[in-house]
């Protein structure tokens, strides 16, 4: 139902829906299998659900995590002597790492940025056919013009903890100092973005996963900057878990980064409590860098 109310609040018919309807609720079902369900990452326009376009975004972060399986594929077929496939997938993560580094990367603030497809046409000769059956044929192929999402998003960080750039360089330590420029961190741990929606993966809200990301990738490889940088996360990011398990005796799915001891909120239901994922992250967090309380 929720969908059927975005819809409508869009101003599209539903009963039946037309092509631009079946478009908007590809784009929510598309948000929603990338876990950030919802967030102005996926928005034309950063306050308004109605103009979610996620089928047109090249994520940072998806690409990220796709590098590392290449990358941990080829490392375990070297290990295994399986040479041909070795090579086919360390040239698969070559690719990608350098696909990172020259469309996603942006050297104005130092973060990998998501990408915008606007569609442009086709490229080649339909031959007569309708534009959906050359495609579909392969006869011709879709283009489109890119541009980069200038957001920032504690996404944008994915692409160092797989690996994008060599530990200690000139580019993950300018990563490093970007986040402290970001505006993202505040004393509960990074935000999701900058941007207050109500939607559950945007300001004010930390999320534990991306949190123990952004942090284990600084400890790796942004020296000694990335190091401390990323103790401090940890401890702001604890603090606030065992402050909101003082008050309330559980341990919740997300967290408020404005305020320390505070459940996050927003989205389409009550925040949720339980949590593997906080409780793994906070484990993990403590057992590597200790517990020192910043409130």
């Amino acid at each position: 139902m929720h969908d059927v109310e975005t819809a409508q609040k869009a101003g599209l018919p539903t009963d039946p829906p037309d092509a631009d309807t079946q478009q908007l609720y590809r784009d929510l079902a598309s948000g929603a299998e990338s876990g950030w369900d919802y967030s102005t990452r996926w928005f034309a326009n950063n306050m308004n659900l109605t103009t979610i376009r996620t089928t047109k975004v090249l994520p940072a972060d998806l690409n990220g995590f796709l590098l590392q399986m290449e990358q941990n594929i080829a490392d375990f077929a070297g290990t295994l002597g399986c040479t041909a496939l070795q090579q086919q997938y360390q040239q698969l993560a070559d690719n990608r790492r350098d696909a990172l580094n020259t469309l996603f990367w942006s050297n104005e603030d130092s973060q990998w940025h998501d990408l915008i497809c606007t569609p442009a046409g086709v490229d080649g000769n339909l031959g007569g056919l309708p534009e959906e059956q050359a495609v579909s044929d392969g006869i011709v192929t879709r283009v489109c013009n890119v541009q980069r999402n200038t957001g920032a998003f504690a996404s944008n960080w994915v692409p160092l903890w797989a690996g994008a750039v060599p530990a200690g360089s000139p580019q993950a330590l300018a990563a490093v100092q970007a986040l402290n420029d970001s505006g993202l961190l505040g004393v509960g741990g990074v935000a999701m973005s900058l941007t207050e929606t109500g939607q559950q993966w945007d300001w004010p809200n930390v999320w534990p996963p991306n949190d123990w990301i952004i942090i284990d990738a600084f400890k790796r490889f942004g020296g000694a900057a990335g190091d401390a940088l990323a103790r401090e996360i940890a401890q702001r990011f604890l603090s606030t878990v065992y402050a909101t398990y003082l008050e309330t005796g559980r341990m919740y799915e997300k967290f408020n980064v404005e305020q320390i001891g505070i459940p996050g909120g927003g989205g389409e239901y009550e925040v949720v409590d339980g949590f593997g994922w906080t409780n793994g992250a906070s484990l993990d967090l403590m057992q590597r860098f200790g517990f020192s309380p910043t409130y």
